[in-house]
């Protein structure tokens, strides 16, 4: 049996402000792990949740470096559980460009007005109970009139608040690692 040892740094971070402005942050446990040159692991724990990765290849940098220098996107998305998700479907967008669909069918005469009338309160129904999130049958038939045979290519994306609270997290922890990389650089 061989035992290893490593540099570990731990820091808590607390007082982190969101960034919609909307309160702090839960206090952030950041867990630093040196394996070796160029590799290194870093473990984020905030009430709770937790999120770990492995960068087998770092360049010449060291875990604290690396995470700090690298953008806030990519650390939340190697930082992303499988079965975590940080976007939704944007069902503002989508509702507006299915009315575009309508008013365009009805201005180039393809749909007359009763049905233009029909299929807006359709959309408008399909808006007010927030369906977009699961697409049956009748939606996917909303959808297809609306917006044509290739609907789902109209499905924009955005940033989920859960995605927001992580990327908040990501930004937290590498404002706080820049800082005490350029201290150590001074």
């Amino acid at each position: 049996m061989k035992v290893i040892e490593k540099q570990v740094t731990q820091l808590t971070i607390v007082g982190a402000g969101r960034a919609t402005g909307l309160g702090e942050i839960d206090p952030i446990d950041v867990i630093l792990e040196d394996h070796g040159p160029a590799r290194g692991q870093i473990t984020i724990n905030v009430f709770g949740e937790a999120w770990s990765h492995y960068w087998p290849a770092m360049g010449d940098f060291g875990i604290e470096s690396f995470v700090a220098k690298v953008s806030t996107h990519y650390l939340a998305n190697k930082l992303r559980r499988p079965d975590e998700k940080f976007t939704e479907i944007d069902g503002d967008e989508l509702v507006a460009k299915m009315k575009h669909g309508v008013i365009t069918d009805r201005r180039d005469k393809q749909i007359d007005e009763r049905e233009a009338r029909e299929l807006w309160e359709e959309i408008e129904a399909f808006a007010s109970d927030e369906r977009w999130g699961s697409i049956g049958e009748s939606e996917a038939e909303l959808l297809h009139k609306t917006l044509g045979d290739d609907w789902w290519e109209c499905m924009s994306e955005r940033t989920s608040s859960h995605g927001q609270y992580v990327l908040d997290i990501c930004a937290a922890v590498q404002q706080v690692l820049g800082e005490r990389v350029a201290k150590v650089a001074a």
